[in-house]
């Protein structure tokens, strides 16, 4: 588990929505969407 803060990629295959805050379970090769869960 990871908490991102906006405006900050993981890494190359982050396709989240770098724009929010986000925290992200797990993560793959495939990237990293269906993982990630926002901060409303």
């Amino acid at each position: 588990m990871v908490i991102i803060p906006k405006n900050v990629k993981l890494f190359d295959a982050d396709n989240s929505d770098s724009t929010r805050d986000r925290m992200i379970m797990g993560g793959g090769e495939s990237g990293v969407k269906d993982q990630a869960y926002y901060r409303e």
